[in-house]
């Protein structure tokens, strides 16, 4: 089984998918199911794909690197999203290059 991105790029495609995961792929969120192709399309945005890789995880299913991309992506906001506190958030690269118009206060940056 292998996923790949179409030629459009807005869509992961999944090529020789077995059987009995056809009930697994239709729960995700805008999958479709070509017959003519016999394949699964599912919207290609980094939760769907997160998704799909939950749904096809151990089943021994190939990717491609603009699909491990969007994986990635997904892999960020969900880290992001668990992050409550200002020292769980990672540096920000080039904080030499604002400087303060305002009181400190008031938390007011511009590029300098």
């Amino acid at each position: 089984m292998k996923v790949v991105l179409n030629q459009r790029g807005d869509r992961a495609v999944v090529l020789g998918s077995p059987f009995e995961l056809g009930e697994t792929l239709r729960a995700l969120p805008g999958a479709l199911w070509d017959k003519k192709n016999k394949a699964w399309h599912v919207p290609a945005t980094p939760m769907s794909i997160a998704g799909l890789h939950e749904a096809l995880d151990g089943q021994g299913a190939t990717t491609t690197p603009a699909v491990v991309a969007l994986l990635k992506q997904a892999r960020t906001v969900e880290a992001s999203a668990n992050r409550r506190y200002v020292e769980d958030l990672p540096e920000v690269p080039n904080q030499g290059q604002y400087r303060m118009l305002a009181p400190p206060e008031a938390g007011v940056l511009v590029r300098g």
